[in-house]
This record gives C-alpha cells, sequence and structure tokens, in this order.
C-alpha cells in the first residue's frame, strides 16, 4: 500500500475533522476503514488499520514511548480520541481527507467517521472538559480583546495581551466559545468562575499554533 491517492493540493487545516469511531472513543479493534484513491470510491487505497499509522502504540498514554511506523499520519490520534483526519471537502456521498503531512487526499464514504466543523470540534470538546492553559515560560500566544486584521495587528503589552487587563492567565482555564476563521474566543474561568474572555489567533494554515494544546483535567 502507498499513499499516493491525490497529492496536487498543499496541506492546510481544512474545514474540520473527520473523526472515526463513536464520536470521541474509538473503538481500536473494529472493523478497518477503506480509504479510496478517487471520489467514485472505486479505487481502493487501503483498509486503514493502526498499524498502517504514525499514532502512538499505547492510544491512551499521555506520553506516548513507542509508535505505529506505517506512512499514514492522522492530525490526531491517541488519549482516547482515536483518528481525527482533517478534513477538506464534504459531499452527500464523500468525504475527502488528508492522510499526511504533504497534503495527499484520500475519500471516504459518507458512513465512515463523523464530520464536525472546527466550530462544532472545539465547543464539543469544552462540554467535554478540555481547556487551553498558557504557561507564559514558553508560551507566547497573544489574548486580544476582539478580532482583528491579521495584517494589521496591534501591538501586544509586556502581557501579551492587547486592550485586556487579565490577571494571572497561567491560573485559569480558557474554554473555546466559539470559532472564527483564524480566530478563536474563549472563556476564561477561574475556580469555576467566569472572569472574563478573550481572542486568540489559534491557527495557521499548516497547524494549530505551537504552545496551543489541549490539557484535560
Amino acid at each position: 500500500m502507498s499513499a499516493h491517492a491525490q497529492d496536487n493540493s498543499s496541506y492546510f487545516l481544512g474545514n474540520g475533522l473527520l473523526v472515526f469511531g463513536n464520536t470521541f472513543f474509538y473503538d481500536y479493534t473494529g472493523k478497518p476503514i477503506p480509504l479510496y484513491q478517487d471520489t467514485l470510491r472505486t479505487i481502493l487505497l487501503t483498509n486503514l488499520t493502526l498499524d498502517q499509522t504514525t499514532c502512538p502504540k499505547c492510544m491512551e498514554c499521555m506520553e506516548p514511548v513507542a509508535y505505529y511506523k506505517g506512512i499514514i499520519h492522522p492530525f490526531i490520534c491517541g488519549e482516547a480520541n482515536g483518528m481525527n483526519f482533517i478534513c477538506t471537502r464534504t459531499t452527500p456521498n464523500y468525504n475527502e481527507i488528508i492522510i499526511d503531512t504533504s497534503g495527499t487526499r484520500a475519500y471516504t464514504s459518507k458512513d465512515q467517521g463523523a464530520f464536525y466543523s472546527w466550530n462544532d470540534y472545539m465547543q464539543m470538546s469544552a462540554e467535554l472538559g478540555d481547556y487551553f492553559g498558557f504557561n507564559r515560560q514558553w508560551d507566547s500566544t497573544v489574548l486580544y480583546d476582539k478580532p482583528y486584521d491579521l495584517a494589521k495587528l496591534p501591538e501586544h503589552d509586556k502581557n501579551l495581551q492587547v486592550g485586556l487587563n487579565i490577571k494571572n492567565v497561567e491560573n485559569l482555564f480558557f474554554y473555546p466559545e466559539s470559532v472564527d476563521g483564524y480566530w478563536m474566543k474563549l472563556k476564561a474561568v477561574r475556580l469555576k468562575k467566569t472572569v472574563g474572555c478573550c481572542w486568540i489567533i489559534w491557527r495557521n494554515e499548516k497547524e494549530w499554533l505551537v504552545g496551543f494544546q489541549f490539557r484535560t483535567d
């Protein structure tokens, strides 16, 4: 099996994620997932199993030490989230996903996996207890009071904030509220009380921004 479905489009974060399994809980011993090279789904690329991926062998480990050595590269895998792929197109008959870091496309039948827009995915993650945290020893994510033109971003202050004065950022839980393109609105919570809201630039077209990752209670 080789990962050469369609590689004429570059890698980007698409419209959201295609999540395989029952919402966030993937049956790791379940049936292989058919991936196709064409939109009509007549040319089989592979029947995907975990050993064809780069996922950790211990899918629920927080810090795995062993990984499968396949060539299929899900965007997210492990920590009970199963295999999630960037989805670049949805139609009534098929979904188009990215299966490696070079942007190779593959196609799945509509009944394979569940599609979540980035907005829905982040909101669902928040409902499940996921949040973002900013450790200023290594994280330089700027907190904004509102979305701005990306080409004309205002200067931030010494606390990496614009139009805000949120205290003790490292001791707060930031829960996603909505996604608007590259911008995400977060609710800042301390001791189960909302202390404010902010906006951040959470992504570019290649990745979630460095230092900006989900943590769970």
